[in-house]
């Protein structure tokens, strides 16, 4: 009797660790914990001092949810890194491992071209170039967080 009382035990000690294992996440989850959720129309695709740096300019066609106040209207800046190649490789690494739980592979949204209407999932971004009224922001998403509209 007391080998089961331990076993039971030390079950009920590990059962909550093995199922908070790092298990695929839904993107739905990214997409809804992002503050800002706006619909963009794509005015401008810039790189930055690098090459890597992606410098987006867009028109805000309408507001979905916006914890900083951004209205249909604004302009914004959206601004991250954005490594190709290195995003290849790192996906084809990936892909050659046998299938698996665990994490997924994540990586930042390609850029949308200009004059593309998307919907974007962004967070407030620091930009020390960013002067007066535009306001700065980032993927909140990882890849999902650039969708096309119609």
């Amino acid at each position: 009797m007391p080998s089961l009382l331990r076993f039971l035990f030390a079950a009920l000690l590990v059962l909550p660790i093995a199922r908070s294992g790092h298990a695929a996440i839904n993107p739905e989850a990214f997409k809804n914990n992002a503050p800002e959720i706006l619909e963009l129309k794509i005015e401008e695709l810039g790189r930055g001092e690098k090459p890597s740096r992606i410098l987006l300019r867009a028109r805000v066609i309408a507001v979905r949810k916006s914890a900083a106040g951004v209205r249909v209207g604004d302009t914004v800046l959206i601004r991250y890194t954005w490594h190709q190649e290195d995003i290849l490789r790192r996906a084809a690494a990936h892909a050659a491992q046998p299938p698996r739980p665990g994490p997924q592979f994540l990586h930042e949204p390609e850029p949308p071209a200009e004059g593309a209407k998307i919907l974007a999932h962004l967070a407030p971004a620091e930009a020390p170039e960013v002067k007066g009224a535009l306001r700065a922001f980032q993927p909140a998403a990882h890849q999902y967080s650039f969708a096309p509209l119609p």
